[in-house]
């Protein structure tokens, strides 16, 4: 049991690193060529309700964020809400970074000409870091499977 355990720990070592890679690249790739939509959530790679609506950005703007805006608000809403089980949430979302995410689709900051490349190769590394948050999320379940029980009940006193 304890080899287990052992093994398992240093798998979800290694895929910690993974996810921690992952987001280093979302952030520089974003910070490169789409800052605004970092700062549409204070801890925006900790909220499902951000990383559902990057996914549903990245997937469908070939490379022009702007043009989700032809959908109108309450359709990327709708969308967003479709993505969210993917990411850990539930149906519901956070609609002030929902919101936020849907104000900066047409914001012009960051370098243009490598907006295309930059977002699709950001879209690959975010679906690598589903995976791997799945991945985590199995292995973490593996782990509390074999762990110890420990009792909490008290010996019972000599007398």
């Amino acid at each position: 049991m304890w080899a287990r355990l052992r093994h398992l720990g240093a798998r979800r070592a290694r895929l910690v690193t993974e996810a921690t890679v992952c987001v280093q690249q979302l952030a520089d790739l974003l910070e490169c060529v789409w800052p605004a939509v970092l700062q549409a959530a204070a801890q925006p790679f900790r909220s499902a309700t951000w990383r559902a609506c990057l996914a549903v950005v990245l997937r469908r703007c070939n490379g022009d964020p702007a043009r989700l805006r032809r959908l109108g608000r309450d359709r990327f809403v709708a969308a967003v809400r479709r993505e969210l089980p993917r990411w850990g949430g539930t149906s519901r979302i956070y609609t002030p970074i929902a919101e936020r995410v849907y104000a900066v689709l047409a914001d012009p900051t960051g370098v243009r000409i490598l907006r295309p490349g930059a977002l699709e190769r950001a879209h690959l590394v975010l679906e690598d870091y589903r995976a791997v948050r799945a991945r985590l999320a199995d292995t973490a379940h593996r782990m509390t499977g074999c762990a110890p029980v420990v009792s909490s009940a008290r010996p019972a006193a000599r007398g």
